[in-house]
């Protein structure tokens, strides 16, 4: 009667563990998944933060932001000058749509389009050169195409 006993346990034991081996594989393919999503979203972050750098350094593009008239905000990326836009379209890498909007601090500076993918955003403060202290804020929204 003990060999009996014995066999019904060794297939349990057998059964706990291809469900613990079945569910420790499909927790490995959905972390990797995972994985590879915040991955492309920090590239995408990465991408934005090297444009807006890059604007917040130059000072003719610097000057441009902070001579935008505040009863005007918010501009949108139509509304910039050649420059600005070129310096937006140029940098923006080709699997990204971007565009971009100058808003006071004080506001929101949302998006503002519905849009059925991700949009990614990144923003900095543009606050002042030589001579003007005018805070404002340049955000970049950005999509995979």
């Amino acid at each position: 009667m003990i060999i009996k006993h014995k066999r019904g346990w060794i297939k349990i034991v057998e059964a706990f563990t291809a469900i613990l081996l079945i569910t420790g594989f499909l927790l490995i393919v959905f972390d990797r998944e995972d994985l590879q999503n915040q991955g492309s979203s920090q590239k995408i972050y990465d991408e934005e933060q090297k444009i807006l750098l890059e604007i917040q350094l130059n000072d003719s593009l610097r000057n441009e932001i902070l001579s935008y008239n505040s009863e005007n905000f918010p501009v949108e990326m139509e509304s910039f000058s050649n420059a600005l836009k070129e310096s937006i379209i140029t940098k923006t890498p080709s699997y990204l749509n971007c565009t971009g909007k100058v808003c006071s601090v004080q506001e929101d500076c949302g998006f503002g389009v519905n849009q059925s993918e991700e949009v990614y955003v990144q923003r900095i403060l543009i606050s002042a050169n030589l001579d003007t202290y005018n805070p404002r804020e340049l955000s970049l929204f950005c999509w995979v195409k």
